[in-house]
């Protein structure tokens, strides 16, 4: 029988686990054929990891001597593939040999081809968070984060603040300098704003030059500390832009913490939005933090004020 096992294991490249040794598996090949003597002690082990494990697992053949034929549905039931009466003639081996390959390979390429398709699957769902021009999230990925945030807050008390960052004076660098230009000059302020954050906030493209950032774990004062760490980033890129008072590239910032009176995501975003407003109005390249919801009355987005 062990003649016979190699021949079949080379062809295969299958491992033969047990009394029989074992050989290598090419890489990427099929999982294999595992013969399974049923009166060992880890026979009963080896059937159950393999239930256990849907996918990557061997075709197993139950090898079960003449008084235990009346075994062959428990141990099929247990895991098996298949089932053997030892001693086994050669040509019968032969052949359970060449069906156990058979199906293995079927196995190993449908298996591939999942695996193919997941990841196509989680690539296409990347695409569909992600900015095409700066690899932030997407409006998408935004209001997907906001909305498990409010729910993490509301569930656990989990402190989160957000950030809306606005480049200032954009449309006359556009003017001056081109769109592609702009194009470039946002994609060095997305960098600066991944740079300026902690691992766990979350950084998004809100449309045009507005940007997002989600703090996590962030109190009033993180909050504020994070948006002026951002500010310093992006002043330090020194992109120049000479219609700016200050002759560089920068930005101004509304920040607002989320509150439990805040009705809804909604309400956090335009406290945010006014905030920002505010710095606009206070002559840009500066941040404000807006106050609690019950306070916010009088802090409303000025329309008639030009946000470029």
């Amino acid at each position: 029988m062990k003649t016979v096992l190699h021949g079949e294991a080379a062809r295969a490249c299958a491992p033969w686990v047990g009394s029989l040794g074992l050989v290598p598996v090419e890489q990427g090949a099929p999982a294999g054929l595992v013969l399974c003597d049923v009166t060992a002690e880890d026979a009963g082990p080896l059937l159950s990891r393999r239930r256990a494990t849907s996918t990557g697992q061997p075709w197993v053949i139950a090898l079960l001597p003449p008084s235990r034929l009346d075994e062959v549905g428990r141990w099929l039931a247990a895991g098996a593939d298949d089932c053997l009466i030892t001693p086994v003639e050669p040509d019968t081996l032969r052949t359970r040999l060449a069906v156990a390959r058979c199906h293995a390979e079927a196995r190993w390429r449908v298996e591939s081809d999942l695996r193919r398709l997941r990841a196509e699957r989680d690539a296409y769902r990347a695409r569909a968070r992600t900015d095409a021009l700066t690899g932030l999230g997407n409006r998408s990925a935004l209001e997907e984060a906001l909305a498990e945030a409010a729910s993490e807050y509301a569930r656990h008390g989990v402190p989160f603040a957000l950030s809306i960052v606005d480049v200032d004076h954009f449309k006359a660098f556009n003017d001056a300098h081109g769109h592609l230009e702009g194009d470039r000059a946002l994609v060095e302020v997305a960098r600066a704003l991944r740079d300026a954050t902690r691992r766990g906030d979350g950084c998004f493209r809100f449309g045009g030059e507005e940007f997002v950032v989600l703090h996590r774990h962030a109190t009033t004062a993180d909050a504020q500390q994070a948006a002026e760490r951002i500010l310093e980033h992006i002043r330090g890129l020194a992109v120049a832009h000479p219609s700016s008072p200050h002759r560089v590239l920068t930005v101004s910032a509304g920040v607002a913490v989320l509150h439990a009176t805040d009705d809804g995501v909604a309400r956090w975003l335009a406290r945010a939005d006014a905030a920002l407003y505010e710095a606009k109005a206070r002559g840009r390249n500066t941040l404000v933090t807006a106050a609690a919801p019950a306070g916010l009355d009088a802090l409303t987005r000025p329309e008639a004020l030009a946000c470029a």
